[in-house]
């Protein structure tokens, strides 16, 4: 007796509808959740950016910030590192820091009164959970259905 294979058929479109809908909800969730816990942390003062962010991450941060303000990130930044200053365009990956900076300044007009800091923080969880698509289709591809991925 030979084993059967996993049954690939394509889903009709109201279980495709379900499995997207679901995921989508799962997606938010894990993103509302992750929102939620950096609010219940000890650093977190929505008013204020003073100490939200330690080490390398104040350093990625203050970068950022500049992009969302409209600001040029030097070329060579000696408030950085005294006194030869670093060159943050050689030096460091600011991918990030443009993606967050120009994306706060382009949604600015939909979230009126919304610092960066919050904004930030909102988007880091939300880029996070996207590793839960690849994670659903993966399971997927390895088990053969959308249910399976879920």
């Amino acid at each position: 007796m030979t084993p059967s294979a996993p049954d690939r058929r394509v889903p009709s479109g109201s279980a495709l509808s379900l499995h997207a809908l679901a995921l989508v909800g799962i997606l938010i969730g894990a993103t509302l959740f992750k929102i939620d816990a950096f609010h219940s942390s000890a650093h977190d003062a929505p008013e204020d950016d003073t100490g939200l962010f330690l080490s390398e991450s104040a350093f990625h941060y203050r970068y950022a910030r500049a992009v969302a303000r409209g600001e040029a990130i030097p070329r060579v930044d000696r408030d950085a590192e005294w006194p030869e200053g670093i060159a943050p365009a050689r030096d460091l990956t600011l991918g990030m820091e443009y993606a967050t900076g120009f994306s706060y300044r382009l949604l600015r007009p939909l979230l009126p009164g919304t610092p960066f800091h919050v904004y930030l923080i909102a988007f880091i969880c939300a880029w996070s959970s996207l590793s839960i698509g690849a994670a659903f289709l993966a399971g997927r591809a390895l088990w053969g259905s959308a249910a399976s991925g879920l």
